[in-house]
């Protein structure tokens, strides 16, 4: 009975809402739920059948009923899912999105009865790709990686400071091949190295800062009171890629709040420690809704 209601108001939720209005996590879930729940109900059907017959038909119908529902809202979710990445050419963090997208583009193409008769490859398609089709829109991505001088992979920047925030400190004293160094950033006026650690870290605060500011007030007092001091330890390379790995964990926590709160976590992501301003992420956010 639990699965079946999970699977009504996941059904419920992904066809009164469109694909980039809901976080990645709880919109992979919808649908994974709405297709479960009626793999549940075919069963319970099935079992029901030698018995009762005939009373088995008003069933099968409501069941017919629910796959047909869903076979819409899924090919409606490819079809607005694949327009917002080729409008916002979306830059994929995982190469592995490619062949996905290249399969919901030919499932897309499919006639009704043959897209009926793959559903549940379909579901399983859409919700590979809404976890692993995220990524930053193109423009977002084009600005934070400019050949200016600030972001350059390529032009020497100016010293860089990063005393005073350990995972700033990871970043830019680790070895390469360990805390995996992105670009340059800016905080507080000064050039940094960041890695993808610590742009998680610092859009999960962005987010808590905006939507709980006296949890947000705590964990920022906890960060400002040990940070600093495990800031003037970090002096090697070694102890840095310690403390990369040591804080793994706590990033993939908060990567994990990111897709279940955000609705574009990869794009708050990309953003930080940079001087693209969040009004204009909105702004773009709210077009695509």
């Amino acid at each position: 009975m639990v699965t079946f209601i999970l699977g009504v108001v996941g059904l419920l939720v992904i066809s009164f809402f469109s694909p980039e209005s809901i976080p990645p996590i709880p919109q992979a879930l919808c649908f994974a739920f709405a297709v479960i729940a009626e793999i549940v109900f075919l069963l319970f059907i099935i079992q029901l059948i030698k018995n009762c017959y005939t009373s088995v038909l008003p069933l099968l119908y409501y069941l017919f009923n629910l796959v047909l529902i869903t076979a819409r809202v899924t090919r409606r979710y490819i079809t607005e899912r694949l327009s917002y990445v080729d409008e916002h050419e979306t830059v994929y963090i995982h190469e592995s999105a490619k062949p996905i997208e290249s399969a919901l583009r030919s499932v897309a193409s499919l006639t009704g009865l043959h897209f009926l008769m793959i559903l549940p490859a379909a579901v399983i398609l859409v919700a590979l790709f809404i976890l692993l089709g995220q990524g930053p829109d193109g423009i977002i991505k084009a600005f934070t990686m400019t050949a200016d001088w600030t972001f350059s992979t390529q032009i020497p920047p100016p010293p860089v400071e990063y005393e005073g925030h350990y995972l700033c400190t990871v970043a830019a004293g680790g070895h390469k091949k360990v805390v995996k160094p992105l670009r340059f950033g800016k905080r507080r006026g000064a050039v940094i190295v960041v890695n993808r650690q610590l742009l998680a870290s610092n859009a999960f605060e962005d987010m808590i800062m905006e939507r709980a500011p006296k949890f947000h007030k705590a964990v920022r007092g906890f960060y400002d009171k040990y940070g600093y001091p495990v800031s003037k330890h970090i002096t090697t390379e070694k102890r840095a890629d310690i403390v990369y790995l040591i804080m793994k964990p706590l990033e993939w926590l908060f990567i994990l709040c990111l897709y279940t709160f955000d609705t574009h976590p990869e794009n708050r992501i990309a953003v930080q420690y940079s001087d693209y301003k969040k009004s204009d992420m909105v702004q773009q956010e709210g077009r695509a809704m």
